[in-house]
């Protein structure tokens, strides 16, 4: 048995008033995460929540869904990430799939056969007509109460939390994540990259989505970093999501090949990534076109990495660019604590 929720929340608990969750309207506090973290599990107890429950997690706000799904992963829960633009079939089918015990979203969610579900802003409500979902939510008082979150000891091979890939609809496809698979990753992750307490994670990948779940608050939480998340990027707003990389202390920038030729081809400027501490750019999500590696590396005089993975292995696999441990720079990468076989 071991025990690395213990030590995340001894992590979380170190980092005080430094930020945890950083955007261009504000930044939020680890301090505050905890309070919200204690607040979630007083909640889990109002609902009668046990070791190893699912919770369905749809929130749009980034800080409150990172707070909650670190909040059911600590206290021994299994959190399940969706977007908040899952329509209802979706949340049905994987409110079915999952078993679930809870709902935590901002909105009243139409689920039908009496289903209540609690939302953070302490109201509660009960679904209409559709009747799809049987025996969904329990129905337990909420609570005014907050604790520390239990943390239980596991083993490496218990589930840690379920993330669906999208594409789906009725029969969503959901990964299942150990514990063991989550800590190593991060480990590898820290150990590439350099995160540590001073780093500040620019990302704006969706929550929903592995590559902004595992390298956004879950990343930022094992290495005690800041996360960054300046919104959608977007053609029309480039220039102030790019001008945030630098007046935010971002350390690493996530995006993906998409993102990467857009900001190659339109950037008004070269500067972006001059700060001095500023490590690079990790591209994710697919294979990175040599052509547009190039010109990225050269244009804006920064470290480029790509890294290649499925939701079913947490986020990464393959790794390239500079660096000892990496393959070749323009290939699809090298794998890094797994195997990689060609099949």
């Amino acid at each position: 048995m071991s025990n690395d929720l213990r030590e995340l929340w001894l992590k979380l608990e170190r980092k005080g008033r430094g930020d945890f969750l950083a955007t261009r309207d504000g930044s939020r506090s680890y301090r505050q995460l905890i309070s919200m973290i204690e607040t979630c599990c007083g909640i889990f107890d109002g609902h009668g929540l046990t070791f190893g429950d699912r919770v369905l997690i749809i929130v749009k706000d980034d800080f409150t869904a990172s707070a909650s799904f670190l909040a059911a992963l600590l206290d021994g829960l299994v959190p399940v990430m969706l977007s908040p633009e899952s329509r209802l079939t979706r949340i049905e089918a994987v409110a079915r799939s999952t078993e679930a015990s809870l709902l935590i979203s901002d909105d009243v969610v139409d689920c039908g056969h009496d289903c209540p579900k609690h939302v953070l802003n302490a109201t509660v409500g009960s679904g209409g007509q559709a009747g799809t979902i049987r025996k969904l939510f329990r129905r337990k008082a909420p609570t005014d109460q907050v604790r520390e979150p239990q943390c239980p000891d596991h083993t490496s091979d218990q589930l840690a939390y379920i993330l669906f890939t999208s594409g789906t609809t009725d029969r969503p496809n959901g990964v299942q994540i150990t514990y063991g698979n989550l800590f190593s990753h991060l480990d590898t992750l820290c150990r590439l990259f350099g995160y540590d307490a001073q780093s500040r994670i620019f990302n704006a990948t969706p929550l929903a989505h592995t590559d902004g779940l595992v390298q956004g608050p879950l990343l930022a939480a094992w290495s005690g970093a800041a996360l960054v998340r300046p919104g959608p990027f977007q053609i029309s707003d480039m220039e102030p999501w790019l001008n945030f990389i630098r007046s935010s202390g971002a350390t690493h920038l996530i995006g993906n090949p998409t993102m990467l030729t857009l900001i190659e081809r339109l950037a008004e400027h070269r500067d972006y990534f001059d700060s001095a501490g500023f490590k690079g750019v990790i591209s994710t999500g697919g294979v990175l076109p040599e052509p547009v590696w190039k010109a990225f590396e050269a244009g804006f005089g920064t470290n480029v990495w790509n890294v290649y993975g499925m939701t079913e292995t947490v986020a990464n696999a393959l790794y390239a660019g500079n660096g000892a441990a990496f393959g070749a720079w323009g290939s699809i990468g090298r794998p890094v604590d797994c195997e990689a076989r060609l099949g």
